[in-house]
């Protein structure tokens, strides 16, 4: 399997935004996210790439489609979008894949 195609990005995002509300703020992609890559991550045909590249535009997709009330959307957007993909999803996507030692000490 491929990327999702628009209409796939639509229908799933569309289930994200009725969460989301219509605004949107720089903590809701601790929100967000999560929850772009738990969708991602159900389909294993895709490969790390695709699944970075369908991310990412699902988050695209819901900036695009909410408004930040503090600075205007082609301010915010771009900034969103780039802390999501540099940042967000590659920490989420190694941590699914256990990429992170967390709690492994046995004396604690």
């Amino acid at each position: 399997m491929t990327a999702f195609t628009a209409e796939q990005i639509e229908q799933t995002a569309a289930e994200i935004l009725e969460d989301v509300g219509p605004t949107l703020e720089l903590a809701d992609l601790q929100v967000v996210v999560p929850r772009v890559m738990e969708i991602v991550e159900r389909v294993s045909e895709m490969t790390d790439k695709e699944k970075h590249e369908t991310a990412l535009n699902l988050t695209r997709y819901v900036l695009e489609h909410t408004d930040t009330p503090w600075l205007p959307d082609a301010a915010s957007d771009p900034l969103f979008l780039k802390f999501a993909d540099l940042v967000v999803i590659p920490v989420i996507a190694k941590a699914a894949k256990g990429g992170y030692a967390i709690n492994t000490d046995k004396n604690a």
